[in-house]
């Protein structure tokens, strides 16, 4: 069990080195330990130049007993700076001392389980651009540290997701006389209880099927042979999965410098299967479409990213300049894309060359059929012809290695007028970019509605409405999109609610609603307006610091309607740390009329003291305890950072919070949709669950401070016999058949549950047929 404290990190020492010959880069940090009220160094390698806007994955090495922080695997595996480069990952060598990395009962100076899982942890995503989530952190070790390694993971499922041992001391009772192990637990004989608690296998049953990615290994020659197979036997008997090595080989160097490479490539796996690999924060920058369409040109271009750089905008953050549709000329005999001769007459090359050299990205724009949108509703005939369709790998190479484009939005006018299916054409672009060799390609679906929980495998952002315009009506229709989309903004790919209209004629209020409402829900950020004329009031806004913090914070999180009460919505999400204390809150009036609005503290899972900050005026409201309220104007939003002393377990689960595998914005036989029902909590449920194996209804962060069994209340509606199937973490709890009485009014069915400490994952639905309608579930400890 995880036992959260607060402590306060000191960065005491950065050394920063690099090494000649190498693109990574190694710092030795040392930290200030809480527990143990000492510094403990570590060394940090990072993958290369850390490119802004993207997080990488980590994996913590332990070293072994008799080795340190600098002594070990940094001297005996020459390359291991490499693979930080060649898997775009951040390794962590942590010194373990003498631990095994337990927190010794009888020495308070070993307490090196806190140190790693809390203190180490906390200070690595404080400090570096890491992926926040256990789904971007491993662990692995050898000898005492693949004791350690594995130890932590187990014990801390929701701090590591994937955990590895390499020679490990999985079972240190029959070594009880060996390597200082009794001077941290008391002699085997007098304290065997202690032994039973501290040892690796005796920690199996804190795991849950295929919750955690698992690899260990161990040579037949080494004296750990033994108790590595007993623990891949205890796993195999208990049902979870992992991948047990065994091969000729000893307990030295030799063995584990081949050993690790395994380890590398098994966690790379497991990353890239996560998504978080090269996890990226939401795109910055502007685009030329909302004010010029394609009447665009090479001047005009060059214009605007030099306003970008000295109105100030590329210092708050934006970084692409994106070139939309009118910069084409047609395709040559071979069928080469060409520029256009009278905008861009010296080639797309010179524009793109241009605006790197201001230290911008550049993105292009094209079309997932034949024809452009320009063509089909601007008459611009040069659009006819030149988009991806039959053409797929002869232009990527065009734009991203001839053109040296960085970013592309890719329309679907020309595919919806062939009727070409959109996963099978944007999956098919995506290969042939990732053909051209480079990872650094930012690509933005285009498809005016959200297309499907398959674009998170294609894309970084996708658009979820039809274009928008500098009218009230437009900001309003694509909030209403995204309030209920929160789910499918994960692993650094975002719901795009289309290019910001700031600057081009909406109120003061409405400018605030739209700048900040696309800032807390994670929207890519394009400014849409001639950079050169901007206001000065709506350039504040854009490059306000605490609104651009809250779209690129690095837990890359869309905010979540936490309340609605017929009038005005409360959304709400985590800051910098998960399940901290630190959330970011809006107030949002879609109405023609002010209100006033409020929310219990307790709904946000906050307590005690609560410090809130208006980010939007960049001002301190106060200290409030219970609950905050605020007037908010006609069209008007107001967003605050809340700082609370506590965090409390939440009880309160909405269905429209929840994953919908089968989920799209149109037609699709067998999706499930979200509906307006007055009656439910907050007057939406989730219909048209089941009769498919992937159409549930699933919620990933149940969190639970200490595990145990919970009483979960369902609130469901059905006018008729439903059956629903309730799984948790992987496991059947049981079908029941439901049926509350009518299609207005909810009705309640109780299940017991057992959960894990930590996350949770959630599943409801029904393969065979239709499920209830889904309103929320209320979780209390029994």
């Amino acid at each position: 069990m995880m036992v959260v404290r607060n402590l306060f990190l000191i960065l005491c020492c950065v050394v920063a080195v690099v090494f000649q010959g190498k693109a990574s880069r190694t710092d030795t940090v040392r930290i200030f330990s809480e527990a143990m009220q000492k510094e403990i160094p570590a060394l940090v390698i990072t993958p290369g130049e850390l490119a802004i806007g993207r997080r990488f994955p980590v994996v913590y090495i332990l070293h072994g007993y008799g080795g340190s922080y600098k002594q070990g695997w940094i001297t005996q595996v020459k390359n291991l700076r490499d693979y930080a480069e060649k898997y775009e990952m951040i390794l962590v060598l942590p010194d373990g001392g003498a631990s095994w990395y337990f927190d010794s009962p009888v020495d308070s100076s070993y307490r090196y389980e806190t140190f790693v899982s809390e203190e180490l942890v906390r200070y690595i995503d404080k400090h570096y651009p890491t992926v926040r989530d256990r789904r971007g952190r491993a662990v692995t070790g050898n000898s005492m540290g693949g004791h350690g390694a594995l130890f932590l993971a187990f014990r801390h499922t929701d701090v590591f997701g994937a955990a590895g041992a390499t020679s490990g001391g999985v079972d240190i009772r029959p070594f009880s006389e060996r390597w200082e192990i009794a001077k941290r637990l008391g002699a085997y004989s007098e304290y065997p209880e202690r032994w039973d608690a501290h040892t690796v296998i005796e920690q199996t049953h804190h795991l849950i099927p295929g919750a955690q990615a698992i690899i260990f290994d161990c040579g037949t020659e080494d004296f750990f042979y033994r108790v590595n197979c007993d623990l891949h036997e205890r796993l195999s008997a208990l049902h979870i999965p992992h991948e047990f090595i065994s091969r000729p080989g000893a307990h030295h160097w030799k063995y584990w410098k081949d050993a690790i490479r395994n380890h590398f490539q098994y966690f790379d796996d497991y990353f890239s299967a996560q998504g978080v690999k090269g996890m990226a924060m939401p795109v910055m920058g502007w685009s030329s479409w909302n004010t010029y369409q394609v009447n665009i040109s090479e001047e005009l271009i060059r214009s605007q990213a030099d306003a970008m750089v000295e109105k100030g905008l590329k210092a708050a953050g934006y970084q692409y300049v994106n070139i939309d549709d009118g910069y084409c000329g047609g395709r040559d005999e071979s069928g080469m894309l060409l520029s256009h001769p009278e905008r861009f007459p010296r080639g797309m090359r010179v524009v793109s060359d241009y605006i790197h050299a201001l230290g911008l990205k550049a993105g292009i724009y094209s079309d997932a059929g034949a024809n452009t949108c320009g063509s089909i509703y601007n008459g611009e005939k040069t659009g006819i012809g030149i988009g991806f369709y039959q053409h797929e790998f002869q232009d990527a190479k065009r734009f991203f290695d001839d053109w040296n484009f960085d970013f592309i939005k890719i329309d679907y006018c020309g595919g919806q007028v062939l009727k070409l299916d959109e996963k099978e054409r944007y999956t098919m672009i995506r290969e042939a970019i990732d053909a051209v060799g480079r990872k650094d390609i930012t690509l933005n679906i285009c498809r005016w509605a959200y297309p499907g929980t398959w674009a998170e495998q294609v894309a970084q952002s996708w658009r979820i409405s039809h274009d928008i315009v500098p009218k009230w009506s437009s900001v309003k229709y694509i909030v209403a999109k995204n309030l209920y989309l929160s789910a499918f903004a994960r692993n650094g790919r975002y719901n795009d609610m289309d290019m910001l209209e700031i600057g081009r004629g909406l109120s003061e209020d409405e400018e605030h609603t739209h700048f900040g409402l696309w800032c807390i829900m994670s929207s890519p950020l394009l400014a849409g307006c001639d950079l050169t004329t901007i206001p000065p009031a709506s350039l504040a806004l854009l490059t306000n610091p605490e609104l651009v913090a809250l779209n690129q914070d690095p837990l890359g999180l869309q905010a979540y309607v936490a309340k609605y009460d017929g009038k005005g919505y409360v959304l709400v999400k985590d800051l910098e740390e998960k399940r901290g204390k630190v959330r970011a809150v809006a107030f949002y009036n879609p109405t023609d009329e002010k209100i006033k609005m409020h929310i219990d503290f307790r709904d946000l899972e906050l307590g005690g003291k609560v410090s809130v900050r208006d980010v939007i005026h960049r001002k301190e409201k106060g200290v409030y305890r219970q609950e905050l309220r605020q007037e908010i104007p006609a069209h008007g939003t107001c967003i605050f950072r809340l700082e609370a002393e506590n965090r409390y377990e939440p009880e309160l689960y909405e269905a429209e919070w929840a994953y919908l595998k089968r989920y799209t914005d149109w037609e699709k036989e067998y999706a499930a949709k979200h509906g307006h029902l007055k009656n439910a909590s907050g007057q939406v449920v989730v219909k048209y669950l089941g009769h498919h194996p992937e159409n549930y209804a699933e919620w990933e962060n149940v969190y639970s401070e200490g595990g145990g069994e919970y009483i979960l209340d369902l609130f469901y509606v059905a006018g008729e016999d439903r059956r629903l199937t309730l799984t948790v973490n992987g496991k059947e709890v049981e079908t029941v058949s439901l049926n509350s009485g009518s299609w207005e009014q909810p009705g309640r069915h109780s299940f017991t549950v057992s959960l894990q400490p930590g996350y949770n994952c959630i599943r409801m639905g029904n393969p065979t047929g239709w499920a209830p309608d889904l309103d929320c579930f209320i979780l209390k400890r029994k």
